[in-house]
């Protein structure tokens, strides 16, 4: 979605009438109704109702009509910067990151975003726990999995990056051992094994709050400190532990590791980029890393078109930097 159609969409959203917006934007209707129909295709709402008498604004149309003033000031601002001698493709960019992050497509982002900008180091810092707000105010880039979202300053941009599925880890001679697959309600009486559990953001938390209501709490939790300690955990025969599936591999020999079928079971990972760094290797970094996520990142289906219309605005903020 570029900055022209923003436009299109917002002087519409003001005039509430094509002919007076095609007027202002020197393009046909048909064109501007062209376009309209494209935005709404791709954010997956209606943006307006239209009758033979009048145009109105939807609930989500006027939720994203506020957001756009915001988002072209700073496409203006970025694009200057980007043009500017300030941004060269050299620099230094520091990464924290979480390690149930660095899945295959992250790593693969990583790679070519370093074999195409050579002369930036990428000084990747692996965090010991879940990233707190200081954190994220050090960093150039944080990649997490904890959605801070709406309690970061403006400073911080967040783009979700995807989304990941769960495994259930589960202790050698377990019962689930025979079955291909597991529902969280089947997890009713057993004892839930939760890395970070002091962190409410953290997603290990916040699935054992979903599988305690799918089990109508008849469920046990124990915390542990690290995702390494919840690992040993399970294959001491402890309890079972809801993982990401790309740390399947880093499970002990005897641990097994099988799919959960809920589509609402899965981890999220965010970026974080700290703007008032004015680091110009991270801005390039992290405008790269949301033109190659974003066609990919999208939320659950069952999400309200609200929330669509938030994160697909956070998305394109995002994509102007």
């Amino acid at each position: 979605m570029t900055t022209e159609l923003l436009n299109e969409f917002y002087i519409l959203s003001i005039t509430l009438s094509y002919s007076q917006a095609a007027e202002k934007l020197f393009i046909s209707q048909s064109t501007l109704s062209r376009h309209i129909k494209s935005m709404e295709e791709e954010l997956n709402v209606h943006l307006f109702s239209r009758s033979t008498r009048n145009v109105v604004l939807t609930s989500e149309g006027k939720f994203f009509q506020a957001q756009i003033p915001r988002l072209l000031r700073r496409a203006m601002n970025i694009e200057s910067i980007l043009s500017s001698e300030l941004i060269n493709a050299d620099g230094k960019i520091k990464i924290l990151y979480s390690a149930q992050t660095l899945n295959t497509g992250i790593l693969q982002f990583l790679r070519t975003f370093q074999e195409q900008y050579q002369n930036i180091s990428l000084e990747m810092e692996p965090l010991s726990a879940f990233p707190d707000i200081d954190l994220i105010y050090s960093a150039d880039i944080v990649i997490s999995p904890c959605d801070y979202r709406g309690i970061l300053s403006p400073d911080i941009d967040t783009l979700l990056v995807t989304t990941q599925s769960a495994l259930l880890a589960i202790p050698p001679s377990h019962p689930f051992g025979q079955e291909s697959s597991v529902s969280l309600f089947d997890l009713r009486n057993e004892t839930l094994i939760i890395p970070y559990e002091t962190n409410p953001a953290e997603p290990y938390v916040q699935l054992s709050f979903i599988v305690k209501n799918k089990c109508y709490g008849h469920l046990t939790k124990i915390g542990a400190s690290t995702e390494d300690q919840a690992l040993l955990l399970v294959e001491l025969g402890r309890g079972v532990m809801i993982l990401p599936h790309h740390l399947k591999h880093h499970v002990y020999a005897h641990t097994r590791t099988i799919p959960i079928s809920d589509p609402e079971c899965f981890f999220p990972i965010y970026a974080y980029y700290n703007r008032n760094n004015n680091n110009g290797a991270a801005a390039l970094f992290f405008k790269s890393m949301t033109e190659h996520f974003q066609k990919k990142a999208s939320e659950p289906a069952d999400h309200r078109s609200k929330l669509r219309i938030a994160l697909t605005t956070s998305l394109i903020c995002s994509a102007l930097i």
